[in-house]
């Protein structure tokens, strides 16, 4: 198959299921202003930050995880070899994956943060301060820029730090 027919099939299933989910959201919010009314709506737009954050972090680990294995079978590399015959990350390897305890960290703190996240929505903290890292900042794609109250100028900015998996106890 040519790599542009290849390329457009996986696109098209990707739009077609960001569509879907689309779709099942606004059904959703007719059908909840309907039976809840303004109330309703509201905390449904409350709540889909958090979907979208547990989507994200989901489909960052999928995503991730399908490229690796994509690149190793490419280099003609077989998955096995990433690992020793006792379980431990073979050489070059080992600086990418994690064990199961490292793994339980990961998504502990994903958990941490999405709680976070979600009591921040619920206080009504929601504070103007877009991240930037390097040159790069959250402003540059962002899609309600024409409506928005935060001056670009403005400093300072929220800057992500690089995290260890150390750092996330």
């Amino acid at each position: 198959m040519n790599l542009t027919k290849q390329f457009f099939k996986y696109v098209s299933q990707n739009i077609f299921g960001l569509l879907g989910t689309s779709c099942y959201i606004l059904a959703d919010t007719y059908f909840i202003s309907q039976a809840a009314g303004t109330d309703g709506v509201t905390l449904l737009n409350l709540c889909l930050p958090i979907y979208n954050f547990i989507f994200a972090i989901g489909s960052m680990i999928g995503l991730g995880a399908a490229t690796r294995y994509a690149i190793l079978r490419a280099q003609g590399g077989n998955i096995a070899s990433m690992v020793t015959k006792d379980g431990k990350p073979n050489g070059r390897y080992a600086a990418s994956m994690v064990d199961e305890a490292g793994m339980e960290k990961l998504l502990d703190f994903g958990k941490r943060k999405a709680a976070e996240l979600a009591g921040e929505i619920y206080r009504g903290e929601m504070d103007d301060s877009p991240v930037e890292r390097g040159a790069f900042n959250a402003c540059q794609n962002c899609e309600y820029s024409a409506i928005c109250a935060f001056d670009p100028m403005r400093k300072p900015r929220r800057r992500l730090a690089a995290k260890k998996l150390d750092d996330l106890l």
